[in-house]
């Protein structure tokens, strides 16, 4: 089995000439015992946490060519804590977390860290993640994609089915597949995405009909507000504007709209069709289908 190691490496280490040196030691504030205390990594590989003025044998942790800029610590040592080590390198003022997986961000960090232990498991879930987001698209309709790359800030009319799969799930290149956060939202939060007003506002301002001027959303010159938000809000005060945007996407073949008129339909839970009701559609006089867009009843 590979041994579990803590990688620290330079940023930019391609624009890197001679050595760095890292501080193994930095100071830090214990709320519990209300005073500042010092933090550092020991040349035994231990951790301590002291008085900030006692001496200490840090340990040398030298960043130069011949270890092209990275070094690596090993982990599960007899005697040495790893959640120590964890916590050291975590709340380091100079590192940042490689992968995101501890939300360690920052934007003057000198350092990337990884643990190789946590970047495998982080890839066998990513993997499952992808194969499960990939599996739920593909039992979605051509509509339905259409929505889902529009809730995600991807035009969809100049794209056909391969290349929009490919733009929305694609294992390596998929928006929603290489994005933590998108792939959580799809997985556990279809039905929202399906809210038809806020999908019609999208593609509005993705199709130009709804214009950002100096910072403020406006249709036909009429103030919208700041965000999507604020101009789905005005949507829903305002039926004679939203009256209006609906004409305009329909002039442009790109309104979309639920089958009764409401609310959305098409959640797609567990990976499969949620539709219209078998009632809704038999009144329709339509055996399946998703919602109407571009003014025609599609996927049926």
């Amino acid at each position: 089995m590979t041994s579990n190691k803590l990688i620290i490496s330079a940023k930019n280490a391609d624009r890197i000439t001679g050595k760095r040196m890292i501080d193994a030691a930095y100071e830090y504030y214990d709320s519990e015992k209300n005073k500042t205390l010092m933090r550092a990594l020991l040349d035994n590989g231990d951790i301590v946490e002291v008085e900030r003025t006692k001496e200490v044998k840090k340990a040398l942790l030298e960043l130069n060519r011949d270890n092209m800029y990275s070094i690596e610590i090993e982990l599960g040592k007899k005697g040495i804590s790893d959640e120590k080590i964890k916590r050291w390198v975590e709340n380091h003022p100079d590192m940042e977390d490689a992968l995101g997986l501890t939300g360690v961000r920052r934007s003057d960090s000198l350092y990337l860290f990884t643990i190789t232990g946590e970047q495998l498991e982080a890839t066998f879930n990513d993997d499952d993640e992808k194969a499960e987001v990939f599996d739920k698209y593909k039992a979605m309709n051509e509509s339905e994609h259409k929505g889902i790359a529009i809730h995600f800030g991807i035009e969809p009319w100049r794209l056909d089915e391969r290349e929009l799969r490919n733009a929305l799930v694609g294992f390596n290149t998929g928006a929603i597949s290489v994005d933590r956060a998108k792939r959580t939202e799809f997985l556990n939060h279809v039905d929202a995405i399906f809210d038809y007003k806020q999908l019609n506002v999208a593609s509005a301002i993705l199709s130009g009909v709804i214009v950002n001027e100096d910072g403020v959303y406006t249709l036909e010159g009429i103030s919208l507000g700041k965000t999507k938000e604020y101009a789905v809000a005005t949507f829903n005060e305002r039926s004679d504007l939203y009256s209006i945007l609906e004409r305009k996407l329909k002039e442009r073949g790109r309104y979309l709209a639920p089958f009764d008129g409401g609310k959305a339909k098409i959640a797609a839970k567990n990976g499969s069709k949620n539709a219209a009701t078998k009632k809704e559609m038999a009144e329709l006089g339509i055996e399946s289908g998703s919602f109407i867009l571009d003014g025609s009843i599609k996927d049926i």
